[in-house]
């Protein structure tokens, strides 16, 4: 995981100025959902798998998945198809930002994971699941 293409993805969402939030998800991990300022949009590491590696080892590319969470309130403050709209809205801004972001030490840019668009309501909340990946070059 590089710490550089978390810190790269939550400068450009930031850079956007719609979010009242825009943190990694180890920052939130503790909070009270029902807590949050929104809109809001958070960083996590989705994992990653190896695609290649040097016959001796001392070179390994990988490919590595990052996701972004949008968040809206929905039904609890206002109408349940208002929030869906808001966090659509958000996520297409986010998804334009982030495509194409070459974080530094990257080998090729920020690409959208199909289907990157994952819906989903909870406690009052409409979340938005867009994800994304890219290879980079591990040396010994």
């Amino acid at each position: 995981m590089t710490p550089t293409t978390e810190t790269a993805i939550i400068e450009k969402l930031e850079s956007l100025g719609i979010f009242k939030s825009v943190l990694s998800v180890s920052e939130v991990a503790g909070e009270q959902v029902n807590a949050q300022l929104t809109p809001a949009a958070y960083v996590g590491f989705g994992g990653y798998s190896v695609e290649d590696s040097s016959a001796n080892h001392t070179a390994t590319k990988i490919s590595e998945t990052w996701n972004v969470y949008i968040v809206a309130k929905n039904a609890r403050q206002r109408a349940h198809k208002e929030s869906r709209g808001e966090a659509l809205t958000l996520a297409r801004s986010a998804f334009v930002a982030i495509a194409g972001l070459i974080p530094e030490g990257a080998r090729h840019p920020l690409e959208p994971v199909s289907p990157s668009e994952r819906v989903a309501w909870a406690s009052g909340f409409t979340w938005i699941t867009l994800s994304f990946s890219h290879q980079s070059v591990l040396k010994a």
